[in-house]
């Protein structure tokens, strides 16, 4: 057969393109195909995350945490940047291909002819993997919403709720309670749902309530403080940590790409369901340990360049205090799909001191440079381009111009300006200082 020569990058295809839609919310296709396979498997902890922004950060503090004490882990995350196999990892490295490819034909085989989503297909290739692997703990990021996501045919041991914020509204809804629904509907019945954040609105609280789970709340049941830095270095590299939850107070140094409220509840959800004793000495290493690409990450060849996928406002807000600490003149490169595209979405940058360069973005979801345009304050100076690669083609053909470049937007951009700066020669950033 032809799929038994494929290669990942080939299967990757296949299943992107097998189903019509992009997304197709629901839990019957996937729930009869993981029948077939006796999925999902039962022999691990399991943390569910879920929330507007934070997710992959909780994840990767997580992993990271039950690493550090010896457990084996596995854990699903999405999209990726570069390469399919960062989704997947076990004991903190991706999956390699022959275990991908693997996964794949047996899903493929086990679908017959049941339609599946691209997300839907590969949530059940990485619950096969995790079947495979056995590991003792496992840590799934919803991918939307949360109620009728692939992952919540997985029965977690304990659910996270990061953040809620505007994004995905068409599938999640337009109000911040309907959102709530939607994500806090993780929640299982006697078992511990973690709110990571303040403000949820009472609908949250409503579905915790009637769904009968154990609520823990971020400023009530665990606490941390940030040491009071002044606004110019609140993002430096690093900043004092304290947290306090079921055992005694730790302190260590918290790294600016972590957002402190994701770093606390990752703490609190390693107390409470690995049953780890947490210590200053080993969230030091946790930290130390941490790599969240796309979250304000410095390029390894290019250390004035910056990259973050944030998309959505609540996200955009968080950048523009980490934007205000570095050192000007700065530029900053755009990209967006359309569907994020939200009225006054970019307003919270308006203060800033910036120059701007917009690029257009590929495919059918890609927005346009002359669109992102129309949703950007005024009385800014603006250059825009038909793509990230000639954004940042332009930026580093103009010596000592800029003191740093932030590109941002999304994943797909991060991506794109991650995979053109990895070609390039790093003495290009020499030339450029």
């Amino acid at each position: 057969m032809i799929m038994d020569n494929m290669n990942l990058q080939q299967w990757v295809e296949r299943i992107e393109q097998a189903h019509p839609a992009d997304i197709e919310l629901g839990l019957e296709r996937i729930s009869l195909v993981a029948k077939q396979l006796s999925l999902p498997w039962h022999g691990a902890k399991v943390v569910l995350v879920a929330g507007t922004n934070g997710k992959g950060t909780n994840v990767a503090v997580l992993e990271q945490i039950a690493l550090r004490n010896h457990f084996n882990t596995f854990s699903y995350t999405s999209p990726h940047v570069l390469n399919f196999n960062e989704r997947i990892r076990v004991n903190g490295s991706p999956v390699n291909d022959d275990a991908l490819i693997e996964s794949f034909k047996v899903i493929e085989s086990a679908r017959k002819q049941t339609p599946l989503t691209f997300f839907e297909f590969t949530t059940l290739a990485a619950m096969w993997l995790e079947s495979q692997f056995k590991p003792e703990i496992s840590i799934y990021e919803v991918g939307l919403g949360g109620r009728l996501d692939a992952t919540n045919i997985h029965d977690p041991d304990l659910c996270l709720v990061t953040s809620l914020g505007f994004d995905h509204m068409d599938w999640l809804g337009h109000s911040l309670a309907e959102i709530a629904y939607e994500k806090a509907s993780i929640v299982r019945s006697n078992r511990p749902m973690v709110f990571g954040d303040t403000g949820f609105p009472e609908k949250a609280y409503e579905v915790v309530s009637q769904n009968q789970g154990k609520l823990f709340e971020i400023s009530q049941d665990f606490h941390y403080e940030l040491e009071d830095f002044s606004t110019e270095i609140a993002y430096s590299s690093q900043r004092l940590f304290s947290y306090q939850g079921l055992s005694e107070k730790i302190q260590f140094d918290c790294p600016s790409f972590v957002h402190p409220k994701n770093l606390a509840s990752s703490c609190f959800v390693a107390e409470k369901l690995f049953g780890i004793d947490l210590s200053s000495k080993m969230m030091h290493e946790v930290v130390n340990h941490l790599f969240l690409p796309g979250r304000f990450q410095a390029h390894p060849n290019f250390s004035k360049i910056r990259l973050d996928v944030s998309h959505n406002p609540q996200a955009i807000l968080s950048l523009t205090e980490r934007i205000q600490s570095l050192e000007s003149p700065i530029l900053l490169i755009c990209g967006m799909l359309q569907d994020k595209l939200q009225q006054g979405f970019l307003d919270g940058m308006s203060h800033l001191n910036v120059e701007w360069a917009l690029a257009d973005l590929p495919g059918k979801r890609g927005a346009l440079a002359r669109q992102l345009e129309g949703y950007l304050p005024q009385n800014h100076q603006v250059s825009t381009f038909s793509s990230i690669e000639n954004a940042l083609a332009w930026a580093l053909e103009i010596p000592q111009k800029y003191a740093n470049i932030v590109v941002f937007g999304s994943f797909v951009t991060v991506a794109l300006a991650t995979a053109y700066l990895n070609s390039l020669n790093p003495q290009v950033e020499k030339a450029s200082i």
